[in-house]
């Protein structure tokens, strides 16, 4: 919505929070792995990238500096668990 009021606009169905961040010249969200900007000059969204890996979806992470230049996230590079056996407890 303007500042000014008038009609709000839907952009994204749903985002998840910790998966968007604003900056002085718009807003950067997470739709699944794709990085997304919608432009407060045109109220246009525009595709910025794609994520390699997912992201940690327990606590998500996800900020952009303020002039745009850099976006840091949290990913999963790795999960794996072992399971052990244990013999003769007593």
């Amino acid at each position: 919505m303007q500042l000014a009021g008038g009609q709000e606009t839907l952009v994204q169905e749903s985002v998840q929070p910790g998966l968007w961040d604003v900056t002085d010249k718009g807003v950067y969200f997470l739709n699944s792995q794709i990085i997304q900007f919608l432009s407060f000059a045109n109220h246009k969204v525009f595709r910025i990238g794609q994520m390699g890996k997912p992201g940690n979806t327990a606590r998500p992470t996800f900020s952009v500096t303020r002039d745009g230049r850099w976006i840091a996230w949290e990913q999963l590079d790795h999960e794996d668990s072992d399971l052990m056996l244990l013999e003769n407890l007593r």
